[in-house]
């Protein structure tokens, strides 16, 4: 791992993805460093049958087909991904950074954050195992309805699965709560002709942002996907994929500033420190929306900044 290479991409979901086809077009020699056993990011893992929509003059995809997409067109430049790897800290030395992971070191000119967004959970909470976290009421599954009664639960997520966790859940809970990203036109669509139960609510479209208690979960705060908007919901038990529970100290220790639970970007995706930029759902600005359109505009003007941040030190291409 001692070779450097001209960017390092930390996160492997869409928009790293569409910044590592970019930058490898332009003959960066590039990395990219993914936590999770695959590519694709939450749209992988958490909802690969979701439609998306908003990528303007293409046809509608689902979301794992769409992920699919993006690695066989890079797959001409052998790009060169690390999965299973998790990144604990970057440093600088002499213009040069070494990202430490779990595995080991990895050296570059400079570096792009592409993690998505994170979840604040607080250090109470953060820093429990898997098995203590589903004791304080932070789920990915249900195992034991008995655990819900008449607790406020909430789920995460619109697919057919998390809907199926729902409706199983207002069996015995005393409330469920879905809150999903986009519109889910109707329960029914989802799940036939099973009846929604009267205890069961949905909230859209909506994102998880902070999950607050103090040893159990006590509430979430969620935000409008569209106008930011933030509103806090009480819970006992929250329930979502596993994959989606990315903790906001993934990006803290990047050790950079942060603005509304985000890596705060300057116009060419700069963060507060020279030669990291970040783009996608883990940045704010003033503004900003969380789309997957948004995210590769943003990605593509990072790797524009990164191409001449590196030809102005090194030269041309590191």
């Amino acid at each position: 791992m001692n070779n450097i290479v001209d960017l390092l991409i930390i996160g492997g979901g869409p928009i790293g993805l569409y910044a590592n086809q970019y930058a490898l077009k332009k003959e960066l020699k590039t990395r990219v460093i993914e936590k999770s056993a695959e590519l694709g990011g939450k749209l992988k893992s958490v909802y690969p049958e979701n439609p998306i929509e908003n990528l303007g003059g293409v046809k509608t995809w689902q979301a794992g087909k769409l992920i699919d997409n993006m690695i066989s067109h890079t797959e001409k430049y052998k790009p060169d991904y690390r999965l299973n790897e998790s990144v604990q800290k970057i440093q600088q030395k002499d213009l040069v950074f070494t990202v430490t992971t779990d595995k080991g070191k990895h050296k570059s000119h400079a570096v792009l954050i592409t993690t998505g967004r994170g979840i604040y959970l607080p250090p109470s909470l953060a820093n429990l195992s898997f098995e203590e976290k589903e004791k304080a009421g932070l789920l990915t599954n249900i195992k034991n309805e008995s655990a819900l009664l008449g607790k406020n639960v909430v789920v995460i997520g619109g697919s057919h699965e998390t809907v199926g966790w729902a409706i199983g859940a207002a069996n015995v809970a005393g409330n469920v709560l879905i809150i999903n990203w986009r519109f889910i036109e109707s329960f029914a669509s989802l799940e036939g002709s099973q009846a929604v139960p009267p205890n069961m609510d949905i909230l859209e479209p909506y994102g998880l942002l902070e999950v607050s208690g103090d040893q159990t979960v006590t509430g979430i705060k969620v935000y409008h996907v569209e106008t930011g908007e933030e509103k806090e919901v009480a819970a006992d038990v929250i329930i979502m994929a596993r994959g989606y529970l990315t903790n906001l100290s993934d990006i803290e220790k990047f050790d950079v500033a942060l603005e509304k639970n985000g890596i705060k970007v300057d116009d060419a995706m700069h963060t507060s420190k020279a030669g990291i930029f970040a783009a996608g759902d883990s940045v704010y600005y003033p503004g900003k929306k969380r789309l997957i359109s948004t995210g590769t505009n943003e990605a593509a003007r990072a790797i524009e900044s990164i191409e001449k941040y590196i030809q102005a030190i090194w030269g041309k291409n590191g």
